[in-house]
């Protein structure tokens, strides 16, 4: 399995990669249909070609809005037509009080909404995330990667999606 991983798209408000069988989307700042729109496609032609299902690891930058009504909606339709192809999903607001109290509760309010039939979960840090992904995903051969294989893989996306384009 590579070690790093692979950046299919990165724009201002959001970031979409793989790594091994794990789907990552970063969200930068504003949650837009556009940015739903990319990622849902995105995870729907990562997963067809696949032979297993994925996991599926969300970040939310601190300091970025809460959706919009109409994003939220899209969100959590997203989340309901992916089910069948995800096998465990993370998402990770690291940002501390009342801002990302809230966005936490808003994700747990969008898995209720899209009923996922997979382990989610919503963390306060990657580390603790890869934690919780890593032996939900293992099978039988090797290229899945370890908790702290998707740890570092995080950090080189980082800094992958911060360079200057």
């Amino acid at each position: 399995m590579s070690l790093s991983p692979s950046l299919l798209h990165r724009e201002a408000d959001f970031a979409l990669a793989t790594f091994g069988d794990i789907f990552m989307t970063i969200w930068r700042d504003k949650t837009t249909m556009e940015g739903v729109r990319a990622s849902r496609s995105a995870v729907e032609a990562f997963s067809a070609g696949r032979r297993r299902e994925i996991g599926m690891l969300t970040i939310v930058e601190p300091g970025a809005p809460i959706p919009a009504r109409a994003e939220r909606t899209a969100l959590a339709d997203y989340l309901r037509a992916v089910s069948d192809s995800i096998k465990v999903s993370a998402l990770v607001y690291e940002g501390e009080g009342f801002h990302a109290a809230a966005v936490r509760s808003l994700v747990t309010g969008l898995t209720l909404i899209a009923r996922q039939d997979y382990p989610h979960r919503v963390f306060d840090s990657v580390d603790k995330a890869a934690v919780f992904m890593a032996p939900l995903l293992v099978q039988r051969d090797d290229s899945t990667p370890l908790a702290q294989e998707i740890i570092d893989a995080v950090a080189q996306l980082r800094r992958a999606v911060n360079q200057p384009t």
